[in-house]
């Protein structure tokens, strides 16, 4: 039987990188969608920061694996795939954007959102994304795709160190 709440397993959660972003957690980037608790049940949904993701299989593990360790044999854990709606940048909080951009990605623009960051976009061609080791905003995209389909590649025309843009979904 568990008695975790759901604070207590996001919190495990925080735990658990995502394998192609190490800097951040699968809470920071906002994939756990829903935790159902039951007596005999923790059931945990997430959504894959895209729908090919090749490390979804490997996050769904690594949930389980951490959940089912801290509740015991007793405890039936799931974890379930949502793809709808459909993950999207501006479901990560500023700390996330921070995280990345520390860690030498410079982070996604929320569009949508009227929260300033340090890190931003005027134009949707990527003309000023701002290089996270610097903090020019003269860059030019190198490969709309980096190391991972997410990402796109970049230099930065001052300090002239290439770096990963996490692009906008």
């Amino acid at each position: 039987m568990t008695t975790l709440t759901k604070g207590e397993i996001i919190e495990l959660l925080e735990g658990v990188p995502d394998p192609e972003l190490p800097a951040v957690s699968v809470v920071d980037l906002a994939m756990i969608r829903d935790i159902y608790i039951d007596q005999h049940l923790v059931s945990v949904s997430i959504t894959p920061t895209y729908s090919g993701c090749p490390a979804t299989e490997t996050i769904i593990k690594e949930v389980e694996a951490v959940i089912r360790n801290a509740v015991g044999p007793d405890v039936d854990v799931t974890v379930k795939m949502v793809l709808f709606p459909p993950w999207t940048t501006s479901w990560l909080s500023a700390s996330a954007c921070a995280k990345l951009a520390r860690f030498g990605i410079a982070p996604p623009v929320k569009h949508e959102s009227k929260l300033e960051l340090p890190y931003h976009r005027r134009a949707r061609d990527g003309s000023a994304i701002r290089c996270p080791r610097c903090s020019s905003t003269s860059t030019t995209e190198l490969s709309r795709f980096g190391s991972t389909s997410c990402k796109a590649l970049y230099r930065c025309n001052i300090c002239i160190e290439t770096f990963e843009h996490m692009k906008d979904f």
